[in-house]
């Protein structure tokens, strides 16, 4: 009898066990179902304008993953020009700080950092530890400091951002959008131009390690200066970069890039559209009149420098992750596409320039789009150029340019000419 007892007791145990086994299963596909899928997004803008240049889905809600620690510096050094603290200032390091999860600078419990090296830990290293440094340090805990952090961001704007943390460890309430990254990346460069050179540094040191920054676009990327690279599985791989060329600063943002090195060659095709889409603005003060087109064939090709370590630096190299890990992964083949703002290499010594046929400016993506290809459709045997839109602006209104690239220019005149005696108007331009 008391066998008996012993076995249904066992079993009812083992029931109950059972039954919140479940119950933890099921609340934690609750979170994961609740959770963002990882999504791509991207923005270019202006910074001295803020006209958005590129936009896809920027407005739509992701995980910023170390993105967060854009705005954990930005409070820091808010904290240091207000008085309350130096970069000298030591802050303490708790049991809860040092047992944060990778990438971490390896703080031991009971010591201390300078804010000044977990300014640079958070930079360079995008350490998590040294985030909850910071956030304990200036807040007294990592949720009153992430309470800032969200206030802060509806005082620049940023009216989607939520933070909940220091380091953008997940947390499926911790979301922003691309544009309201670029606005962030914007304010920090705007706001505190005597701190941000911390953005620019390649590595630092500490306790006799030396440690490179996460971001790669830094010496490979003509004109890039910052700002921070991002990454957690439930966001994917991103990044918000500045470069400056020609005296315009553009800032990029890509949310849910594939891998490290995918994120890093579309962060710098966009900058380079963007540039372009500046240059082509500027030769083009009167778009969409014969006066316009004039202006494109006498503005000469966009020149943009060819980003090195696209091949081999980028393929030796290992993105050691932000937040929960990850390595840099082949990138994925091109596939032929009508892309926004494409930007031509420059012709080598000896070469003859590369030239365009563009078949129609217009107001909007989808009719440029639609008129390229149906340029390209009609006349496919004779035709041998790549469908392509590029935005551009002027005087504030956007201008989308329907082109046809790829050619050498005895071969875009001939083009040019099959396509008006097809009945469509058509102008060759230097691409």
């Amino acid at each position: 009898m008391a066998s008996s007892t012993g076995s249904r007791r066992v079993l009812a145990a083992f029931c109950l066990a059972l039954t919140l086994g479940l119950c933890q299963l099921l609340a934690a596909g609750a979170v994961a179902k609740g959770a963002l899928v990882p999504r791509y997004a991207a923005v270019v803008v202006d910074h001295a304008s803020g006209e958005v240049l590129i936009g896809e889905d920027e407005t739509g809600l992701r995980h910023p993953a170390s993105l967060t620690k854009m705005m954990t510096v930005y409070l820091a050094f808010e904290a240091v020009r207000a008085g309350k603290v130096t970069l000298d200032t030591k802050l303490p390091i708790s049991a809860r700080a040092a047992s944060r999860p990778p990438s971490k600078l390896g703080l031991r419990s009971g010591k201390s950092i300078s804010l000044d090296d977990a300014i640079m830990a958070l930079l360079t290293k995008s350490a998590n530890d040294a985030a909850s440094v910071v956030a304990e340090g200036l807040a007294g805990s990592e949720d009153a400091f992430a309470e800032q952090m969200t206030k802060k961001a509806r005082q620049l704007g940023m009216k989607k951002t939520r933070f909940k943390n220091a380091s953008g460890l997940p947390h499926p309430e911790q979301v922003s959008t691309a544009l309201e990254m670029a606005t962030l990346a914007s304010r920090l460069i705007e706001d505190f131009p005597e701190y941000y050179p911390y953005f620019s540094r390649a590595e630092f040191s500490y306790a006799g390690r030396t440690i490179r920054n996460h971001n790669w676009l830094l010496g490979r990327y003509p004109g890039t200066d910052g700002l921070k690279t991002g990454y957690i599985s439930a966001s994917g791989y991103n990044l918000v970069a500045s470069s400056v060329r020609g005296g315009r600063r553009l800032i990029a943002v890509v949310l849910g890039g594939k891998t490290a090195r995918a994120r890093d060659r579309q962060t710098m095709r966009l900058l380079d559209d963007g540039f372009a889409s500046v240059q082509i603005a500027r030769a083009m003060p009167l778009l969409g009149t014969a006066s316009a087109n004039t202006a494109v064939a006498a503005a000469g090709p966009v020149r943009t420098p060819v980003a090195q370590g696209d091949g081999a630096d980028f393929a030796a190299a290992r993105d050691q992750g932000d937040a929960e890990g990850g390595t840099m992964a082949p990138p994925p083949a091109a596939k032929p596409t009508v892309v926004a703002a494409v930007t031509p290499e420059p012709p080598a010594a000896g070469q003859r320039h590369r030239y365009s046929v563009q078949v129609g400016g217009f107001s909007s993506e989808k009719a440029a789009r639609r008129q390229v290809q149906r340029v390209a459709g009609e006349m496919a045997k004779k035709l041998r150029g790549n469908p392509t839109v590029i935005a551009s602006t002027s005087k504030g209104k956007k201008i989308y340019l329907a082109r046809l690239v790829g050619y050498d220019q005895s071969k875009a005149q001939s083009a040019c000419k099959a396509i008006k005696r097809h009945g469509h108007d058509c102008l060759v331009v230097r691409s």
